[in-house]
């Protein structure tokens, strides 16, 4: 069952900059990707398995994808859902699941006031 909840909306109002305490807040390049990303076919899938997001060094391509991830098992991914980070390094890769644990996301409570 796909939620219709917009994945732009739904990272600028849940995640969490560790480094900064606020917010998130998308480029017009990563929202545009994540609409055209999430588009569904007439029988109601996603139209694309994989997504491959490019950027220049250090523009937040990995919070990006940690994101997506984040997006992706809470809201589509139904109650037992699970994520897996993989990087080209080990360092990358151990960064992304400490930002995973470490607070990326708001408290619970505003997951049930926004689910259908």
């Amino acid at each position: 069952m796909i939620v219709e909840i917009d994945p732009a909306e739904f990272i600028e109002t849940t995640t969490i900059d560790p480094e900064t305490c606020e917010l998130f807040r998308l480029t017009e390049a990563e929202k545009i990707f994540l609409r055209h990303s999430f588009e569904l076919t007439p029988e109601g899938r996603l139209r694309y398995p994989e997504l491959v997001f490019s950027g220049p060094k250090k523009s937040g391509k990995t919070a990006f994808a940690a994101m997506i991830l984040i997006y992706v098992v809470r809201v589509l991914g139904g109650r037992y859902a699970e994520g897996f980070c993989v990087a080209n390094s080990h360092d990358k890769r151990a960064c992304v699941c400490f930002r995973l644990r470490r607070g990326l996301l708001r408290p619970r409570r505003y997951y049930r006031s926004t689910r259908r």
